[in-house]
């Protein structure tokens, strides 16, 4: 062992930053160690340190931090001491043990008596030194860079050492060369540095101080080019930041322009419905006054000049005079003038009797008043109108009884009924009545002031002797007017009277017949028979025929509670009947529908309650197409539904979001396998709810405005109610009216969602199948046209008519759609990404439809009306081909239409005046 030093070179050198990596390594292998078991506790520590005992292991011998710290053992093995930063402690070596041939204490035990630390020999021996060589060069720097070590578990015991022999000279060879290998620690000496230790500092220092100034100028450098960088972003964003802000603003302004416009635009409404009604109610007093003048005209007389002057060719009518019925005295004045021109009538024709002559009373005057007004300085009381009619009545009676002639001298005026002015002018040979000639010159003649200058109005009012006051003209008085409907007896007639179209049975006897037994349970039986018997109860009630609330009320209530009963019972024809009356119920008598709606589900809820069990049933509908009359049934839930959504109040608009806001049942209602004539009633219902602006957010899905914000999931891209009706518009297979009535219901739809509100037409476009699916639909309406479809050619006029308001009105709604967007939509970018497999090659289908539709002919096969509709949506195509299409692509577009010869510049004036006139077509 003693050329150990051999294996290591002389020109391995150990820094710090080595040392500190194999002090890591060697302390990973420490910690990863399995330390040894401990051998048992004999004694505890004392504070004085441990000596080695008889028979024991040498200890490891320390050595200073000048020397090597590597030492061997006597067993062969090596022995590294601690950190040599730490004062090194004393240690001395134990004294041989004597034999026991050479003392008395040898039969006793060295571990009972305390042991003091040894030193070594008072030989001193000191450290020679050796010339320096390779060996030892490497040993001592490599002792002394690995002093920070901490020591193994190896030499946490002493190294095992062998025994003494006998032989004296051994043990002393042993002494020794321990002596010479292993100094005292004592004796310090100076560590050995070489002079790479002693420049190492100054070197990292300049060092330092190089890489301080490089990071200080890098650090510079970096600041210049952030200053660099941000003044480059500044200028960019100050010239690129005038046209994003320009563009925001206009967009903005535009934004706010339209909204303006449709603020404006439902103000201008709004005003020309105000006016429209303000007309129309100026219209309505216009006629009742032009009405009652009629009658308050009728009631007087003409004047005499205005009458004709014709002669009897006959003697005129007898005179006649009622017993009962007063004679009116006449004031001077007026007789005499009345003398006047009844002398000058009776002139006028050949004359065939006396007329008698009017009583003469200078003692009464003429008393007359305004229409409407009694004199209250009187004491009169004036004839009721019970009395009037009766001494009409009894002139009436006895008009045709002759009379005998007065007295010379004496003439009287009898009044006449003046119904018509033909009966008051002629009589039933067509003659002039002279009777009524003296009764019209008397009552113009009425009409002059008397002594205190005021104008006599009534004609036929004079006080007799009595003070009694009568009336001379009865039906001046009468006021026909007319009487309100009795509400009551309508509704006792129809709900007595009502019958399903489809049936012979009344509808009472089938709600009073109806299969509901008290099998039911739950007391269905027992609510059934009470809404029966109370609504018998008001019909046959006329004691309270004047409260109508009440009776609408009452039986609304009991018609709403059977509907449960009936479909516990599965009686759905009756069922059916008891929907057909209500609807026709709802649609003849006022306040019918609001009642129905106001009743509320439970007091929990204020959900309506025939709603509920209306959309019930609509869930219901898979099981109830089981039974044989569930079309009857699904008909009438639909023509109910339709009849509250129509004659609703506004102030209850929101009960009727109950409907939309489950989408199933809408979605029910548009199942594929429904028959046409149910898809034409719920497209119908459809457009009702769309037309209450209210309802509309709720029929595309729309989240409620109310609602916050976590709770509202509405997607735009996809409503399912809007795809589905967007299938049947593309449906090309089935070709019956009542289909086709379904998709002109689906297109009103559609446009009364578009002007609702802003934000709904937008979330409209905004869907992935509206505007593909109306392309496609133009598409098929087009190419029954231009390629002479044989059913369209086989077609009445009336369908081809229909056919192409159909087509016009699709084509305006897709403008719309486009043109009102703000901004405007991107319809291209649409055709080209088509959400659906059924959309692929949209845009040639688009290119090719519009084509036709902007520069293509009408058909001559069309009758002249038809084909005038036909091209007026011509400039609206033309705007949206334009929008989609343009440059060489819309020019072969425009080529491909043109017939030969009509390419060239020259155009001919009079196609040009045919077509401004629209005789070319």
């Amino acid at each position: 062992m003693s050329d150990y030093d051999e294996y290591f070179a002389d020109d391995i050198l150990l820094d710090d930053q080595t040392l500190a990596v194999l002090d890591q390594e060697e302390q990973k292998y420490l910690s990863q160690a399995v330390n040894p078991a401990p051998p048992p506790a004999k004694r505890q520590k004392t504070d004085d340190g441990w000596t080695v005992g008889i028979g024991s292991q040498a200890a490891p011998v320390r050595v200073t931090d000048c020397l090597p710290e590597i030492s061997l053992t006597l067993d062969g093995s090596y022995g590294v001491l601690g950190n040599a930063s730490m004062p090194p402690a004393p240690s001395g070596i134990p004294p041989k043990p004597q034999s026991a041939k050479n003392g008395p204490a040898a039969g006793t035990r060295f571990d009972q008596l305390p042991a003091p630390a040894l030193v070594l020999p008072s030989v001193t021996v000191q450290r020679v030194p050796a010339p320096v060589t390779s060996r030892n060069t490497t040993t001592t720097s490599f002792q002394h860079r690995s002093r920070s070590r901490p020591p193994s578990n190896s030499q946490s015991r002493p190294p095992t050492v062998q025994r003494p022999n006998s032989r004296g000279h051994t043990v002393q060879a042993l002494a020794e060369n321990r002596a010479h290998l292993t100094p005292p620690p004592w004796l310090p000496s100076p560590p050995v540095r070489g002079s790479n230790h002693v420049d190492r500092p100054h070197e990292l220092e300049i060092q330092l101080e190089e890489l301080k100034q490089k990071l200080a100028q890098v650090s510079k450098e970096n600041q210049e080019m952030q200053a660099a960088l941000q003044e480059a972003m500044t200028v960019r964003m100050a010239k690129e930041g005038e046209v994003t802000v320009l563009r925001k603003y206009a967009e903005k302004v535009a934004q706010e322009h339209a909204a303006q416009l449709a603020k404006l635009k439902a103000a201008r409404e709004e005003a020309e419905a105000k006016q429209v009604r303000m007309q129309k109610e100026m219209r309505d007093e216009v006629e009742r006054l032009k009405t009652q003048f009629l009658f308050k005209e009728s009631a007087r007389k003409p004047p005499p000049s205005t009458r004709p002057k014709k002669s009897s060719k006959e003697p005129p009518s007898i005179f006649i005079s009622t017993p009962s019925q007063p004679r009116w005295p006449i004031h001077q004045d007026a007789s005499s003038t009345a003398q006047a021109h009844v002398d000058e009538m009776s002139t006028a024709g050949p004359s065939h009797g006396n007329l008698r002559e009017v009583r003469k009373s200078p003692q009464v005057k003429r008393a007359y008043i305004l229409p409407g007004f009694q004199n209250t300085f009187n004491d009169t009381t004036p004839l009721r109108a019970s009395q009037r009619r009766q001494g009409k009545g009894k002139q009436s009676a006895v008009e045709s009884v002759p009379m005998y002639e007065p007295p010379s001298g004496h003439h009287y005026a009898e009044p006449v009924s003046p119904v018509s002015p033909l009966r008051r002018m002629q009589s039933a040979n067509g003659e002039v009545n002279m009777n009524s000639l003296v009764k019209d010159t008397f009552t113009e003649s009425a009409h002059v002031p008397d002594a205190d200058g005021d104008v006599d109005m009534t004609s036929g009012t004079a006080e007799d002797g009595n003070g009694i006051s009568v009336e001379e003209d009865h039906d001046a008085d009468e006021v026909y007017s007319i009487e309100p409907p009795d509400w009551k007896g309508e509704l006792n007639r129809m709900v007595l009277m009502h019958c399903l179209p489809a049936c012979t049975t009344l509808t009472i006897q089938m709600l009073l017949g109806a299969p509901v037994s008290s099998e039911l349970g739950e007391g269905l039986w027992e609510t059934y028979l009470g809404s029966c018997t109370r609504m018998l109860e008001v019909i046959a009630n006329t004691t309270q025929s004047g409260d109508w609330r009440y009776t609408v009320e009452r039986v609304s209530q009991s018609l709403v509670t059977m509907v449960p009963v009936l479909r516990a019972a599965n009686a759905f024809l009756p069922l059916a009947t008891l929907f057909n009356m209500m609807a026709v119920l709802i649609y003849s008598l006022p306040d019918f529908g609001s009642v129905i709606l106001s009743q509320p589900f439970d007091t929990q809820t204020a959900d309506c309650r025939v709603l509920v069990f209306l959309c019930g049933i609509i869930l219901d509908q898979r099981e109830i197409e089981k039974q044989p009359s569930h079309e009857t049934l699904a008909t009438e839930v639909v023509t109910l539904l339709e009849a509250l959504s129509f004659t609703v109040d506004s102030e209850l608009v929101d009960k009727l979001a109950y409907i939309p806001r489950h989408r199933q049942v809408l979605m029910y209602l548009f199942r594929g396998n429904q028959p046409s004539s149910l898809l034409a009633r719920s497209a119908r219902l459809l457009v009702v709810l769309a037309s209450h602006r209210k309802l509309c957010r709720f029929l595309i899905s729309m989240p409620d405005p109310d609602l916050p914000p976590e709770e509202k999931t509405a997607e735009p891209q996809k409503i399912p109610i809007i795809e589905r009706l967007c299938l049947y518009l593309m449906d090309c297979n089935r070709k019956d009216a009542e289909y086709k009535d379904a998709k002109t219901s689906i297109l009103t739809f559609f446009t009364l969602l578009s002007i609702s509100q802003p934000d709904v037409h937008a979330h409209l476009v905004t869907s992935t199948t509206v505007i593909p699916s109306l392309v496609f639909f133009i598409t098929q309406l087009t190419t029954a046209f231009w390629e002479d479809d044989e059913e369209l050619l086989a077609a009445t006029s009336e369908e081809v008519s229909l056919a192409i308001r159909t087509l016009n009105q699709t084509v305006f709604l897709l403008h719309h759609l486009v043109f009102t967007s703000v901004p405007f939509l991107n319809l291209r970018q649409k055709l080209h990404a088509p959400y659906h497999r059924l959309f692929h090659g949209l845009l040639h289908m688009f290119i090719v439809t519009f084509g036709r539709l902007s520069y293509g002919e009408a058909p001559e096969w069309i009758d002249r009306q038809g084909r005038i509709d036909l091209v007026s949506s011509t400039d609206m195509a033309r705007d949206l081909l334009d929008h989609v299409v343009d440059g060489p692509e819309a020019d072969r577009t425009w080529q491909a239409y043109q017939i030969d010869g009509e390419g060239s510049n020259e155009t001919d004036e009079e196609e040009m005046e045919e077509q401004l006139l629209g005789e070319r077509i």
